[in-house]
């Protein structure tokens, strides 16, 4: 029998169908390394200047563990890695829900090296300011951020709210106050609140039983510093812009929600943690973060651990180590791009071409 069409066509099915499957092989190769990178990210290390603030922040936190284990206050089971600032899931001290797995995040000493980072990118230098409003939300955070102040030589201003969301710095016998106080006694730290705020609805302790009130203004008094109040929130958003003013620092740094930091606008639900330069839009809202970001300021917004530990290569609720995960990032998303088009362009699924097997257009 001779070579007939049908054998053409046979064999251009043939041919298309080795095509196809190449084509598939590639593309699916292509996709498990992207996916490899997306979910098995690369580990940076930290540079020795990273490395002293962190060992200086793990310090802390295992003498505090030690401290408030032979005080019979320590977190038991909720803090599985002597972290020694995990609180209780509820208590007098206690304002709003709160995650066990962020504040355990909040912890690790890599938090430091990351603002040591944002230090350096702002080109800040020894003998800088900076001021830090913090609520006791989240006392791991406010520690990295003081022990890589203090690191880098900067004048510090710092108002803590004394309210705190579960698992914060909510124990009564070790409000943030006296984990401070015992933290410079040991010579761990060296900064002292300026002022306290209540925290709370329009942190003036709204909603906080009388009882923790109470507990907050015995912790102030203990160590001598005062506590700042107004009739309502926008009065102590005025103060709090106030104190910013006189104090004219090179970054204002909020950790946690507080009222007055994050104001009434909900526009600020929509501001992404992480550094933001000074801008006249109302995207901060209408809290001090806002303020501070309409009156040229740049802020350091801390929230959302998640989304947080996930920008700056925070493992999440892990044990503590010395590195820090990078993500995919621009340069690979680039090279899959790349990688992907040059499969399209080599091996192209349709051509158009005078001699078309049976008439067809393929």
């Amino acid at each position: 029998m001779g070579y007939s069409q049908y054998d053409d066509i046979k064999d251009y099915q043939q041919r298309y169908h080795r095509f196809i499957w190449k084509n598939r092989l590639l593309l699916s190769f292509l996709a498990i390394v992207l996916l490899f990178l997306w979910f098995f990210p690369r580990q940076q290390g930290l540079s020795i200047e990273e490395k002293k603030v962190w060992e200086r922040v793990r310090q802390a936190e295992l003498h505090l563990w030690q401290w408030r284990e032979d005080l019979h206050i320590g977190a038991g089971g909720a803090d599985p890695w002597q972290l020694g600032l995990i609180g209780l899931e509820w208590s007098p001290l206690t304002t709003t829900l709160g995650s066990l797995e962020a504040k355990r995040t909040a912890c690790q000493p890599s938090w430091s090296a990351i603002f040591l980072r944002e230090f350096h990118r702002l080109g800040l230098k020894k003998g800088d300011r900076i001021a830090i409003f913090s609520s006791s939300s989240f006392p791991g955070l406010l520690l990295n951020v003081l022990e890589a102040a203090e690191h880098g030589g900067f004048q510090i201003a710092l108002v803590v709210s004394l309210g705190a969301s579960t698992w914060g710095a909510n124990v009564p016998e070790a409000p943030w106050p006296v984990m401070a106080s015992e933290l410079r006694r040991v010579g761990l730290l060296h900064s002292k609140a300026q002022y306290y705020t209540l925290g709370g609805n329009d942190e003036n302790g709204g909603g906080i039983a009388p009882e923790g009130i109470a507990i907050m203004e015995r912790a102030a008094a203990e160590e001598g510093v005062p506590i700042l109040r107004g009739k309502d929130l926008q009065e102590m958003i005025d103060q709090k812009i106030r104190l910013v003013r006189n104090f004219s620092p090179k970054l204002v740094v909020s950790i946690g929600g507080s009222h007055a930091n994050m104001g009434e606008d909900e526009e600020i639900l929509s501001l992404p943690g992480g550094l933001h330069l000074p801008t006249s839009s109302n995207h901060g809202g209408d809290g001090l973060i806002g303020k501070a970001l309409r009156e040229g300021y740049p802020v350091l917004h801390l929230l959302n651990l998640k989304d947080l530990s996930l920008k700056y290569g925070i493992p999440y609720n892990v044990q503590p180590s010395q590195q820090l995960s990078s993500s995919i990032g621009w340069k690979f998303s680039l090279l899959g791009t790349i990688l992907f088009m040059g499969v399209l362009a080599v091996y192209k699924r349709w051509q158009i071409s005078d001699d078309s097997v049976g008439g067809v257009k393929d």
